[in-house]
């Protein structure tokens, strides 16, 4: 988790949804995006479901994407799903992997590590129950 291992610890400021307040950060818009985009997770090499390296992420399919890493767990913490729909973060291990906390750290390869806004986006996406929107 972001402070843990050697991660930098995260700061975030104006944390949607974490005051009950609207969610401003969309899978479908933000996360998933960047997932197939700069982080290179749906890469041939990597996550793409050809590649069947789990969890799948297929590029053409947001919704395919959205459940195969809501039902994922790291074998590193497997007493966590990799996105949880409760609204606490801790209990992601995805924000642990893409923001350096867990062993391995996505993204590896020609993925651009998360800036600290899309670690930020990420973490609020969770603690607003990590909505398939």
């Amino acid at each position: 988790l972001p402070g843990e291992a050697g991660a930098e610890p995260l700061l975030c400021s104006g944390d949607a949804g974490a005051d009950g307040g609207p969610c401003t950060v969309s899978w479908k818009k933000d996360i998933f995006p960047k997932m197939v985009g700069a982080w290179t997770c749906a890469a041939s090499n990597c996550h793409a479901p050809a590649n069947k390296q789990a969890p799948a992420i297929d590029p053409a399919d947001e919704n395919g994407a959205y459940t195969s890493l809501a039902g994922y767990k790291m074998t590193t913490k497997p007493m966590l799903s990799y996105i949880d729909n409760g609204g606490d973060p801790a209990k992601s291990s995805i924000e642990c992997n893409l923001g350096g906390g867990c062993n391995p750290t996505m993204p590896i390869g020609n993925g651009m590590p998360l800036t600290q806004l899309e670690r930020c986006q990420l973490h609020s996406w969770l603690k607003c129950g990590a909505p398939n929107n």
